[in-house]
């Protein structure tokens, strides 16, 4: 018993003790649950405090989204970010937690940032939303890079009070910039730019700057400021970024911006009208990284002390008015890695300091006027990936080192006068090569094309000479230019196999044979250049393999065989100056757009289908054999029609009305045909025509009066025609008007005093031969003629007039040159020269036309002009040629023209001239051709000698009476008078016996020199003198 209640004992004490146990278990699990539950509480309490997005904002949020599609594509610069952050805006979301592009306040929960940047949003922007109106503690905004179409910038952004950084760039935001941006009084970064319809009303950029005193970052670039730059911008002390790129800006930019303490990017390029000069930079903090003013009107030098801007990285002041030499104190600059100096008038060489500058990435040097050889060493240059220094006059040979800079990507050295032989180069990096227009030799050896990432290689205008060594495994070669050289030999198979080539220009050279046909499929040639060279036999078929080529030129060489109509799916093509046969009335092509056929023995007539080409622009096939009516009912039609040359052909009928209403037709010409009819005077006003040429056909009637619509014109060719008209005394209204040609004709009249204030202002050729014009020369238009005076030609260099309007066609002219009748195919715009002769023009010439002193050549032969030669014509010091024959002129030659030394032919035959012919260097190699049908002349060349070959030339005229009252002129003209009578008596009393008949005669010859002597006092000698003579 007492063991069973031992035991009973023992159960029961084990029995409390589980009971215990559990107790005690229970009462952690519960603690610790309650502990638990506490902390996530506590957690979830802190959370919602994060969190907390009023559902004020997001409802204003998700308005503001309704506003947006979300756009299918998106900038370059956006290609990142793949989707709209506006994806996550769902209602009902938490917008601080769940939203991409939303930052709220971590313990107010007020959103304080919106960053939409690159958000793929297209729509507008209501200009009256409210929307930011619910975010009055917002303090960053980004809407950068999108489409908002046009919107404008809500003005409600100027309750954004705390707002420190707003972007709009790229965004498509137009109209004008609301005054409230200038509330924004917090604002430390700014950027508007690329808003190209954006603009400040009169005073709002004043009145932002004047405001915007915390500012560190201004980016306004291509917003429409129009406005000088306010001297409140002086008082943005904590700026680092100014960027006012292309704003229009004028006037002058104040001297102290430059001293803005921690400027370190000033952008004020593009700025055409702003002015400005670079202030000594003396003291200066280190700052200043980035300086652009390149297109504005900054003048001056760069001043030495540049070199002390020892943080400057970019230097930009391209196309400036910026002289002088360039500083050797850039050389200091070693943290620069571009400068940009183009388009200036820097002068002087280029200094070797620029070649130790470690970090120069970009040196552009173009266009400026740097002399002198280049610096011998490169090897300080070891990031220069950009060298551009074309349109220069620098000298000397071209260093090997500089091919081999180590980072060297393109070399740009062409139209510089670089001599010396190049004929390897060795690069690593070498992708870009121009040397064009210098005058370099060589050969092409074949290590040029070892240049192994070499894409351009352009060196044509040069002397280069041999036979080409073809670059046929220079698998990345896209240009090839090596025109206007002395290459030879022939072309090789294999390049019609460089399948990257999209230029071959081989054009101007002494190439010779068969081209090769071995143009491969699917190659990328766009512009194919074989022109001016012997090649000769057919034209290539497989060029149809060239499927995206553009333009093909073939012209001057030998190509035979009949027209390759196969050619026509080109845009470009040009087979001119060939030998090309056979028919062509049509030509199928939906792509030809210029189309040069002239110069062959092609034949057939234009069909209209000719004009059905609905892109045609360019239609020249001059020079040929085509005939029949010319199809204009197409071509009327033809609204991009830019040129129409038909010239040296025979086709006929007349010109329809329609013709004057082709708006884009620049050049007409439809000379040396058999075109007849009025010119129909329909010409419209605002076209474009330049050349028109309707020379050699029977066109009759009138000058079309509509012609002075043409305010472009610059060549009118109307000669040997059977126009029958008064002068058309209205084209002296055509200011641009260079050439005038109306010889053959039948004009007639008087050339009237002109009533325009400055006629003909540009004129430098005037032929109006063959005429019947009357009345005197047309001395108004010799005292305007401003283009043929005092033209220095030191300044001009050998251009053609229509040359800087189009490489295909050059304006031709025939006229009447040094006696012979010539036509030039192109005419230098220093060839001045007028031609009346062949008229009925009567009177002096007035003594004005020795202020033309730039004519090359003068004919007024063949008229009825009385009186002396004039002495100014000794002041046309560029004449010649000088033709005054078959005329009625009077007197002694003047010596004053043995001073022209350029004249090579002078004509002043059959006048009534006398005295003794000067003599001079030029005069002596004049014939006696020049002088024949002058009876009073004497001495060399002709064969009658003067009476005392020892007498002094006679003195210089005085136009005046001497001080003693006598007219020496009447008394000299009397002694002459004498003289002649004299020697005439004396030889008929002798000869005939007769003297009382003698007499009779003497007494009425006297009477007569009388009547002259006194009519001569009175001014009108001139007409005595003619009567005279008759006796």
């Amino acid at each position: 018993m007492d063991s069973s209640c031992n035991r009973v004992s023992v159960f029961l004490l084990y029995l409390i003790c589980f009971f215990h146990m559990m107790m005690m278990m229970l009462t952690f699990t519960t603690c610790s649950d309650a502990a638990m539950v506490a902390a996530q509480m506590e957690v979830e309490e802190v959370e919602m405090k994060m969190r907390r997005c009023s559902a004020e904002q997001s409802a204003a949020l998700l308005e503001f989204k309704s506003y947006f599609n979300f756009s299918q594509s998106a900038p370059s610069y956006c290609l990142l970010n793949s989707q709209s952050p506006m994806g996550s805006w769902k209602e009902g979301t938490d917008c601080c937690s769940l939203w991409d592009g939303i930052t709220c306040d971590n313990e107010t929960g007020q959103v304080v940032g919106i960053d939409l940047s690159c958000g793929w949003l297209q729509g507008n922007i209501p200009p009256n939303t409210t929307v930011f109106h619910h975010f009055p503690h917002l303090q960053e905004l980004y809407l950068d890079f999108n489409d908002f179409g046009g919107s404008r910038i809500p003005s409600s952004f100027g309750h954004l009070s705390r707002l420190t950084h707003l972007k709009l760039q790229h965004s498509g935001f137009s109209g004008e910039i609301p005054m409230e941006l200038s509330y924004l009084t917090q604002l430390m970064h700014l950027n508007l730019a690329s808003n190209d319809g954006l603009r400040f009303k009169k005073t709002g950029f004043q009145l932002l700057v004047q405001n915007l005193t915390k500012i560190r970052e201004l980016h306004l670039s291509s917003i429409n400021i129009s406005s000088t730059v306010p001297i409140s911008l002086l008082n943005l002390t904590s700026s680092n970024t100014l960027v006012l790129h292309g704003c229009e800006l004028h006037g002058q930019l104040p001297d102290g911006v430059f001293n803005l303490p921690y400027l370190e990017v000033f952008d004020v390029g593009f700025n055409s009208l702003l002015t400005g000069n670079f202030p000594k930079f003396i003291n200066w903090s280190n700052s200043l990284k980035g300086l652009q003013l390149e297109f504005t009107s900054f003048v001056g030098q760069l001043p030495d002390s540049i070199g002390n801007l020892g943080s400057l990285e970019w230097l930009n002041a391209a196309q400036c008015n910026i002289y002088g030499a360039i500083p050797l104190s850039l050389g200091n600059l070693t943290s620069v890695m571009g400068i940009y100096l183009s388009n200036n008038s820097l002068s002087g060489p280029l200094p070797s300091q620029l070649t130790g500058l470690p970090n120069l990435q970009l040196l552009v040097l173009n266009h400026n006027c740097i002399t002198g050889p280049l610096p011998s060493r490169f090897a300080g240059l070891p990031k220069l990936k950009f060298l551009v220094l074309d349109h220069n006059y620098i000298t000397g040979t071209i260093s090997p080192g500089l091919f081999a800079l180590p980072s060297l990507y393109i070399l740009q050295l062409s139209y510089n006068i670089f001599t010396g032989r190049v004929n390897e180069i060795h690069s690593n990096s070498l992708g870009l090569i121009n040397l064009q227009s210098n005058k370099l030799t060589g050969t092409l050896g074949s290590s040029m094309f070892k240049v192994e990432f070499l894409t351009h290689l352009i060196i044509s205008s040069n002397n280069f000479s041999g036979d080409i060594n073809m670059p046929c495994s220079q698998n990345f070669l896209k240009v090839l230019g090596v025109s206007n050289n002395g290459f030879s030999g022939v072309i090789p198979k294999c390049v019609g196999n460089l399948n990257e080539l999209v230029v071959l220009d081989l054009g101007s050279n002494n190439f010779s044979g068969i081209v090769p046909d071995t143009f491969v499929r699917h190659n990328h040639l766009e512009t194919i250049k074989l022109n001016g060279n012997g090649f000769q036999g057919p034209v290539p078929k497989s060029l149809v393999n060239c499927r995206v080529l553009e333009v093909l030129d073939l012209g001057r060489n030998n190509f035979s065989e009949k027209y390759p109509h196969w050619l026509e799916n080109l845009t470009n093509l040009r087979l001119n100056h060939n030998m090309l046969t056979g028919h062509v009335n049509e030509i199928n092509s939906s792509s030809l757009k210029f189309i040069n056929l002239e110069h062959n023995t092609l034949t057939g007539t234009l069909g209209s289908s000719t004009f059905k080409l609905e892109v045609l622009t360019h239609l020249i096939i001059s020079s040929n054999n085509f005939s029949g009516d010319l199809n204009f009912d197409m071509l009327c039609s033809q609204n991009a029609l830019r040129a129409l040359d038909v010239s040296n052909n025979n086709f006929s009928g007349v010109i329809p009305k329609c013709v004057g209403n082709l708006n884009e037709l620049v050049v007409l010409d439809l000379g040396s045909n058999n075109f007849s009819g009025i010119v129909p005077d329909t010409f419209v006003r605002h076209n474009h025509l330049e050349t028109i040429k309707l020379n050699g056909n029977g066109f009759q009637g009138p000058v079309p009066k509509s012609l002075v619509n043409c305010t472009y014109l610059s060549v009118l060719d109307l000669g040997r025609n059977n126009f029958s008209d008064k002068y058309p005394h209205w084209l002296e209204n055509l200011t641009n008007l260079r050439v005038l040609t109306l010889r053959a004709n039948r004009f007639h009249g008087p050339i009237s005093i002109s009533k325009t204030k400055y006629p003909f202002p540009s004129l430098r050729v005037m032929d109006l031969s063959e005429n019947c014009f009357t009345g005197p020369l047309p001395t108004t238009y010799f005292r305007n003629f401003t283009a043929m005076m005092n033209i220095s030609e030191a300044n001009y260099t050998l251009e053609y007039i229509g040359q800087n309007t189009s490489d295909y066609y050059l304006d031709s002219l025939t006229m009447v040159i040094k006696g012979s009748v010539l036509e030039m195919e192109r005419v230098l715009t220093i060839f001045i020269a007028i031609d009346l002769s062949r008229n009925k023009f009567e009177g002096e010439i007035p003594e004005i036309i020795g202020k033309l002193t730039s004519v090359r050549g003068l004919n007024l032969s063949h008229n009825s002009l009385t009186g002396r030669i004039p002495k100014s014509l000794g002041k046309l010091t560029k004449i010649e040629w000088l033709d005054l024959s078959s005329n009625k002129l009077v007197g002694e030659i003047p010596k004053q023209l043995t001073a022209l030394n350029s004249l090579g032919v002078l004509n002043l035959s059959h006048n009534q001239l006398a005295g003794r012919i000067p003599q001079g260097p030029q005069f002596d190699t004049f014939s006696n051709d020049s002088y024949v049908g002058n009876l009073g002349l004497c001495g060399r060349p002709m064969s009658k000698s003067c009476s005392n070959p020892d007498a002094p030339q006679p003195a210089k005229e005085k136009d005046s009476q001497s001080s003693d009252g006598f007219d020496w002129g009447v008394i000299l003209s009397g002694y002459g008078c004498g003289l002649v009578l004299g020697l005439v008596i004396g030889y008929l009393m002798f000869s005939t016996g007769k003297p009382r008949g003698v007499m009779r005669m003497i007494e009425g010859a006297e009477n007569k020199c009388r009547e002259w002597q006194k009519k001569k006092s009175q001014g009108q000698g001139r007409k005595c003198r003619r009567n005279y003579g008759r006796h």
